[in-house]
């Protein structure tokens, strides 16, 4: 029986036609007429005695016909033009349906608000005012007229219904200030989102580079390597390079899927340990290379919190993979110590050197050294990289330790 109810309802109202209306102003306000309507009509009926039944019945039926009308016009016009012209036409015929029930005491008052609330949701402001105008004139007109309580006093009218007018005046204000600030809202809402759309491309475009690039490098490195000294080597070598270059490409595809996932915000929450990553990836890139690796992890990385161990863990697999691809060294030490006041690394090599503020000047900088900078500048780090000619390269981070509240920010 509920059931039924509820539906003979929905059916009565058409709340199934407002929820499609994609505006979601238009919607609200389709629905407040709907109520009006309902409510007003009901006071109608039971609260105006001297009126033949038939004669209200054909009221309520014909308001709630033009009801249905104005809520499909209103959903489908959006030239502003046009919705004003309809406001107008609606404002004049709310004014007629004053006429027969006695104006500003009039039931349906409440109901013929909505071209007001129209205007100050779909048309301009400056129109909502006019048309507010000329429904409190149009009600006090048909009151002086129509109603002889007030014995066609003007003043004793707008003496008498001073609260009412103070109560559209209010609302009306109420009205535009509360569209204008959910429009704002919306907007912000969009910027918001598209910042935040720029940002995980950016975060991804920089994990990809970070690590996918450099595991497929190193595949490519270690594929081009084995093949010039294929039948120089004993097969116990060979196997082993072959058994790294799989390694690394399986690294590769499973980064591919966690920056996926990261990307859906599908991923499971369980962060791997930074140095028990770090060490990994690191002795399997050096070792590929051919390249002698030093490696010195000091303290407890799960002090660090997620962002400083996404952006330590990218900046020394970059720097790593800058020294041996670009610095073609032979030794690599890194070191890497986490303590009370945050995380210090260090990683050198005695590769064949840049000068730093030459590359800056031109401009030669690469993805991944701005990468590096924006990474360390985020989180509120130091970056220093010294280097000279045939002397190899030196680079050193400081990332501060974050409070929690920090840390999820």
């Amino acid at each position: 029986m509920g059931t039924t109810m509820i539906g003979l309802f929905n059916r009565m109202l058409w709340l199934p036609a407002i929820l499609r209306i994609p505006h979601k102003e238009k919607r609200v306000l389709s629905l407040f007429r709907y109520c009006t309507w309902l409510l007003t009509s009901v006071s109608y009926l039971v609260g105006m005695p001297d009126s033949p039944l038939v004669f209200k019945g054909a009221v309520v039926v014909s308001l709630y016909a033009a009801a249905r009308i104005l809520t499909d016009l209103y959903a489908k016009v959006e030239d502003e033009r046009l919705v004003k012209g309809m406001a107008l036409l609606e404002m004049a015929g709310s004014a007629v349906l004053l006429v027969p029930t006695l104006g500003l005491d009039s039931p349906f008052l409440w109901y013929a608000f909505n071209p007001v609330l129209v205007s100050a949701g779909i048309a301009s402001y400056t129109f909502c005012w006019v048309n507010l105008t000329l429904y409190i004139s149009s009600a006090t007109a048909v009151t002086y007229f129509m109603d002889s309580t007030y014995s066609r006093s003007l003043p004793l009218i707008l003496q008498e219904n001073v609260h009412l007018f103070t109560v559209f005046l209010l609302l009306t204000l109420a009205a535009q200030m509360t569209l204008l600030l959910a429009k704002e809202l919306r907007a912000r809402t969009a910027s918001l989102l598209e910042a935040k759309l720029q940002a995980q491309q950016s975060r991804i475009a920089g994990e990809m580079h970070d690590q996918v690039a450099q595991q497929l490098f190193s595949v490519v490195y270690g594929l081009k390597a084995l093949s010039g000294n294929w039948s120089k080597l004993p097969q116990e070598e060979v196997d082993e390079q072959l058994g790294l270059i799989r390694t690394s490409a399986y690294e590769a595809s499973q980064e591919l899927r966690r920056a996926i996932y990261r990307m859906s915000e599908a991923g499971d929450s369980e962060s791997p340990s930074l140095y028990t990553e770090l060490r990994r990836s690191l002795e399997r890139m050096t070792k590929l290379y051919g390249v002698e690796l030093s490696l010195d992890l000091e303290g407890v990385d799960s002090r660090l919190s997620e962002p400083q161990k996404l952006t330590a863990g990218r900046i020394v697999t970059e720097a790593a993979g800058n020294a041996i691809r670009h610095g073609r060294c032979s030794t690599l030490a890194i070191m890497m110590r986490v303590t009370d006041e945050g995380l210090e690394a260090v990683i050198r090599d005695n590769g064949i050197g840049f000068i730093v503020d030459s590359q800056r000047r031109k401009g030669k900088q690469g993805l991944g050294l701005r990468g590096m900078e924006k990474l360390i500048k985020d989180c509120g780090g130091q970056l220093v990289i010294q280097s000279r000619l045939s002397a190899g390269t030196e680079v050193r981070i400081g990332l501060p330790m974050q409070e929690p509240k920090e840390a999820l920010a």
